[in-house]
């Protein structure tokens, strides 16, 4: 070794040194101020939810409003004997359209349609009169009697049909 080599050496040996540390100081203050950036961030997250909190306690405390402005219904009962009327019309109509089909005059689809219909109209007669106490309906039935022969979408005359087998 020369003595111009050594000299070299000694010369990074001494400034290696300071090199490192004033990396490491760097590196800590990158990470402190990483640190500070999440603190913050956890702090503000942490108040957001102590204000949504609040707030819930508050909505919490506060009454629930009743609604009781809604409207009365009104009672028509010549809509209502209207619409019973179509429920014995349909129904007139799936026993006269299965009398048909057993003489060969019509198609089980059209059957099946008139039931749907018949059924369709039970169901608004029944949600129609639902809302009024029998005493309101002026003798009208408060839903459609399916058991019944004037009313039953056709089930009298299954039955009948059905006890001929």
């Amino acid at each position: 070794m020369t003595a111009e080599t050594a000299t070299g050496r000694r010369g990074w040996a001494k400034l290696a040194l300071p090199v490192l540390v004033m990396l490491t100081v760097v590196m800590i203050l990158v990470t402190a101020g990483i640190l500070a950036g999440i603190m913050r961030s956890l702090s503000a997250k942490n108040d957001t939810l102590r204000e949504l909190r609040a707030q819930q306690a508050q909505d919490a405390a506060k009454p629930v409003p009743v609604v009781s402005a809604l409207p009365a219904p009104t009672l028509d009962l010549a809509a209502l004997r209207t619409q019973y009327a179509k429920v014995q019309a349909a129904d007139k109509n799936v026993d006269a359209q299965t009398t048909k089909w057993q003489q060969g005059g019509s198609r089980i689809k059209i059957i099946v349609d008139a039931i749907h219909t018949c059924v369709s109209e039970a169901d608004r007669y029944n949600r129609a009169a639902a809302r009024f106490s029998a005493a309101q309906l002026g003798g009208l039935p408060q839903s459609v009697d399916l058991k019944s022969a004037t009313t039953d979408c056709g089930g009298a005359t299954f039955r009948k049909q059905a006890e001929k087998i």
